[in-house]
């Protein structure tokens, strides 16, 4: 009985043909590459493209749903972008962790894209996905069981063009870095020092003793030596063509047959898929049988939600106003108070503390942070503050000053305030547009 083949595609530029590879085997698994073409004949095809003018993150998110960190990523992008994309298009990976989601994530020009698709569509074909395609060979190493999921691996790529690492924890991709194509023209002494640096780089941050185990790709050993010699790595591994995948012909096909193997286990997804980095959901085709009910029902809500609309407008403008008339009294009573965040509450802190109760348990009450924050911080800082959390036992502060000298000196005059306890700065990065630092610092 004939085997259903599922097929791998790279295509990189306008100029170059695509690089097919054959799944003809799943179990063991065994590749045909460098075949013709079946135009509309074959599923399961993924798409790659190429990281080059592509930037990758990695990020810490407070929401714990998928639908709220969609939401929020494109301003994060934004945020820590040189260079703005025109249409940017995004993808990524998350997981929940303690203080909400752990995202790695990659934007590209959406034109990118389209005219790779639009060249595999003229072939009548249509991708299920488009992925990084440096990350082609990590579903190899998956099969070869070479990743695995306790401790961090460490694989640098020597067959992409340009070279291509990235980190590996518990089954996920965290970091992607490229050698600058300038690098390689330089000569394999430019590429191994490039090489040396993003290994340094990226390995700094793990907390692990042994270091994390390095997985070398399309290089002879002697090569790689100088990268792995007097270097905090675990165990290295240099796994030959046959280990990845009996019956793959050439090394330059490792890319699209590891997008081949993607594509039969339906782990696109995994791969970082721009092709639904919207977050979009295919909905239309469920609610087709259900059209006729739909549009009753459809009528019905928007007879009703004009009745409450109209509630809500009134309800809103209501509430608008009594919020403008608390703040202006806030503002009149309370002046040399910077910033507002509940002024119900801060009038009542306020007034313990002009009465002697400006404690809670042993942690000071708004009120009291409120006011040490304002006699302590210098002018000199300029500070603008944009929000105040509080909580007893921490104090969040939220806010914007010229640079990181200034941001040095707010720190060092709030240090008091915390009693022989270390402040904690959870962010510090400067804003594109108005070139401040904003930070986000915690007082225990």
């Amino acid at each position: 009985m004939r085997s259903r083949a599922t097929w791998g595609v790279v295509s990189t530029s306008a100029s170059e043909k695509p690089l097919w590879a054959r799944l003809v085997d799943r179990d063991t698994p065994r590749f045909e590459t460098g075949l013709p073409v079946i135009a509309g004949g074959e599923r399961g095809v993924l798409a790659g493209i190429s990281a080059l003018g592509m930037a990758v993150r990695t990020c810490t998110l407070p929401f714990a749903r998928r639908d709220q960190i969609w939401a929020v990523l494109p301003q994060e992008s934004a945020d820590s972008l040189v260079r703005r994309f025109e249409e940017p298009c995004h993808a990524m990976q998350w997981e929940p962790v303690k203080t909400g989601a752990l995202v790695f994530h990659a934007v590209c020009e959406r034109a990118t894209m389209g005219v790779m698709l639009d060249r595999l569509h003229e072939a009548a074909i249509k991708p299920v996905g488009v992925v990084i395609a440096e990350l082609g060979a990590w579903p190899l190493l998956e099969a070869a069981h070479l990743t695995g999921t306790t401790g961090p691996t460490l694989v640098v790529d020597g067959s992409a063009s340009p070279c291509a690492l990235y980190l590996v924890e518990e089954g996920k991709i965290r970091e992607l870095r490229l050698v600058a194509p300038a690098s390689e023209t330089l000569g394999e002494e430019a590429l191994l020092e490039e090489l040396t640096w993003l290994i340094e780089e990226t390995t700094t941050r793990l907390d692990h003793p042994a270091g994390p185990r390095a997985i070398f790709l399309g290089r002879t050993r002697d090569f790689w030596r100088p990268l792995w010699e007097g270097r905090p790595l675990g165990p290295v591994e240099i796994p030959t063509l046959e280990a990845l995948g009996q019956g793959l012909k050439q090394w330059e096909f490792l890319r699209p047959a590891g997008l081949a193997l993607a594509a039969a286990r339906g782990q696109h997804e995994r791969l970082l898929d721009f092709q639904h980095g919207a977050g979009e959901r295919q909905w239309h085709g469920w609610l087709r049988p259900w059209r006729g009910a739909g549009v009753v029902a459809l009528l019905f809500l928007l007879a009703w939600g004009g009745e409450e609309g109209w509630r809500y407008t009134q309800a809103k403008a209501r509430h608008d106003r009594l919020k403008a008339e608390t703040e202006a009294t806030f503002r009149e009573t309370l002046p040399t108070i910077p910033v507002i965040v509940e002024p119900v509450s801060q009038m009542k802190q306020a007034l313990g503390l002009m009465t002697g109760g400006a404690m809670e348990g042993d942690f000071p009450s708004l009120g009291t942070w409120i006011g040490l924050i304002q006699t302590s911080v210098p002018a000199e800082t300029k500070v603008k503050w944009l929000r105040l959390r509080y909580e007893p036992g921490e104090v969040q502060l939220h806010g914007e000053v010229p640079s990181y000298n200034h941001l040095d000196k707010l720190r060092a005059a709030l240090q008091p305030l915390s009693k022989g306890k270390e402040t904690r700065m959870d962010e510090a990065r400067i804003v594109p547009e108005s070139k401040t630092v904003r930070f986000r610092l915690v007082l225990p």
